[in-house]
């Protein structure tokens, strides 16, 4: 196979002395700095990353980058209505990305804003009606945004302990919010997903933490939208990072350090051995975690190694040793699945740049 770079409309062409990669790949060198704590997202054909400080000594951003997934064609998102902050959380609604939470390093935030890719406007959504905290997830169900909040507004230090955390739901066709019951179990950090006729979440520590020595036991909980409750919790092992996706078959799944894998519903827990399938260095992967899921495809990501899932229960296929440093070992990288099910990975490329820029390498994986 060979390299497909990219030059979009305002790219400077890159070149390289590397031509080998496996086929499926297109990449687009572009001049745009990746920042750290940035939130992504994908929905109509449209690459989304939004926010984050271009250093951790807090230079925040309020602006982003949009992509078109097809051409590799890109715009830069103006400054948000809102302050610059840094992880955030995004969501897709089927004619906008909705940019929710997060935090400066200071204080946390309960605001959000639209941003409507093909006008290239925002505008303001009213904020939620909880308190400030740290380390938002959300999800869109079909009609509307579910967002979780931690129950502590420190929880982005380090020394963030858990907490009840918090539920709202957003009608973006309303512009309102609606109150939601939240799980009787205490956590710092925890991901959402929509399973079937509810919500599922899994939470524990935080679900971000890639340092080992920080382990402690995850939780899941399911809400069902006809009994309108929660039952669980249920008792998770204990890890210091995690990811929650769905695999290719529809069971959910959670990649945690030590390349540790386990597929779980309410009856209880189960490990998948993934280790055969994994070369030695990576048998106990703790670092640089990525799990993504859509359209029936599921990818991981393992210390700067991606995988698919090739069928719905074994990891044979190699994607790509990120040798051009995409994915490897940077914090700030995007590793998301599009509605068509393409791996899409967003992040700094160690290639020179003709203008001095830093670029960015945006990846795009046909499976």
């Amino acid at each position: 196979g060979t390299w497909s770079v990219v030059a979009s409309a305002t790219t400077t062409p890159v070149q390289t002395e590397n031509t080998e990669t496996p086929p499926d790949w297109s990449i687009t060198e572009i001049p745009f700095a990746v920042r750290e704590g940035s939130t992504y997202a994908t929905g109509g054909g449209w690459f989304f990353a939004w926010g984050g400080a271009v250093d951790r000594t807090g230079d925040l951003r309020s602006d982003g980058i949009l992509v078109d997934i097809d051409t590799g064609e890109w715009v830069e998102v103006p400054e948000a209505p809102i302050s610059w902050r840094y992880q955030s959380s995004s969501v897709w609604t089927g004619s906008s990305f909705i940019v929710f939470g997060g935090h400066d390093f200071d204080r946390s935030y309960i605001d959000g804003a639209a941003f409507d890719p093909e006008t290239r406007q925002w505008s303001l959504i009213t904020p939620a009606p909880l308190e400030p905290a740290a380390h938002p997830a959300a999800v869109w169900d079909g009609t509307s945004m579910v967002v979780w909040l931690a129950g502590d507004d420190s929880a982005f230090a380090e020394s963030a302990e858990p907490a009840i955390g918090q539920l709202a739901v957003y009608d973006a066709s309303t512009d309102s919010w609606s109150p939601h019951p939240s799980p009787d179990v205490e956590m710092v950090d925890a991901d959402l997903i929509i399973d079937g006729n509810g919500v599922v979440l899994v939470g524990g520590p935080s679900m971000r933490d890639q340092s080992a020595g920080s382990t402690r036991s995850l939780y899941v909980t399911w809400w069902s939208n006809t009994t309108q409750e929660w039952s669980g919790p249920l008792l998770g092992p204990g890890v210091d990072a995690a990811r929650l996706f769905r695999l290719p078959g529809g069971e959910l799944g959670l990649l945690t350090d030590r390349s540790r894998l386990y597929t779980f519903d309410e009856s209880g827990w189960a490990e998948v051995d993934i280790g055969s399938d994994l070369p030695p260095e990576l048998a106990n992967c703790w670092w640089d975690l990525g799990a993504a899921s859509g359209a029936g495809q599921a990818y991981l990501k393992l210390c700067g190694y991606d995988y698919r899932f090739s069928d719905p229960t074994l990891l044979e296929e190699i994607i790509q040793p990120h040798e051009y440093g995409a994915t490897a070992n940077l914090y700030g990288s995007a590793f998301v699945v599009d509605e068509q099910g393409r791996l899409i990975v967003f992040g700094d490329s160690p290639l020179p740049s003709a203008t001095g820029t830093p670029n960015a390498l945006f990846g795009v994986y046909q499976p």
